[in-house]
């Protein structure tokens, strides 16, 4: 008589067994490595190696619809509010309307999202070109004492309004732009 065995437990031993076989290979494929040199024979060159994002192009297709998609919500998305409880956490004054879930000012993961952009940014930046990307992350500022200095890259053939503490809103062309204002 045979005892029965469950689907689940089939394929549990099965993983567990090819896992090990996985696991416990490139120790010993190292070893006989290391030993192959040992004997005077050559390293055999890596198979995979990294590749620039740019070296890749996306044809026709929904792997290129969804890219496309995802650019154009990266274009959308309102840095301003994600930047909201940021501002704040500095003594920054802002005027955005507060991001809601995870980003919303109360809950403790706020931010998290922020670094998800910021590389999401870099990688449409990388694989297309665009600069509009780039810049969309690209400012920098300081705050000494009450004086704060904000520096603001405007990609060609766009514009942005700019607000710096203690002065006006301005809206400015591409290029770079730095700015001065106070804080109290």
């Amino acid at each position: 008589m045979t005892a029965h065995v469950s689907r689940r437990a089939f394929l549990g031993t099965a993983g567990a067994t090819a896992t090990a076989a996985v696991v416990a290979r490139p120790a010993s494929a190292a070893a006989e490595t290391d030993a192959g040199t040992a004997k005077g024979r050559a390293r055999r060159a890596p198979v995979l190696s990294a590749f620039p994002l740019s070296a890749v192009t996306l044809l026709d297709g929904p792997f290129r619809d969804n890219m496309a998609r995802t650019c154009a919500y990266l274009k959308f998305i309102d840095a301003d509010r994600l930047l909201h409880t940021f501002r704040l956490n500095v003594g920054l004054p802002s005027s955005a309307e507060p991001c809601g879930g995870w980003e919303a000012p109360d809950v403790q993961l706020r931010g998290h999202s922020t670094g998800h952009l910021l590389s999401a940014l870099a990688q449409a930046h990388a694989a297309t070109g665009d600069d509009a990307y780039a810049a969309k992350a690209r400012t920098s500022w300081t705050r000494k004492g009450g004086r704060i200095t904000l520096t603001v890259t405007v990609p060609p053939s766009s514009t942005a309004e700019v607000h710096v503490p203690g002065g006006p809103t301005r809206t400015v062309g591409s290029g770079t732009w730095t700015f001065h204002g106070t804080v109290s």
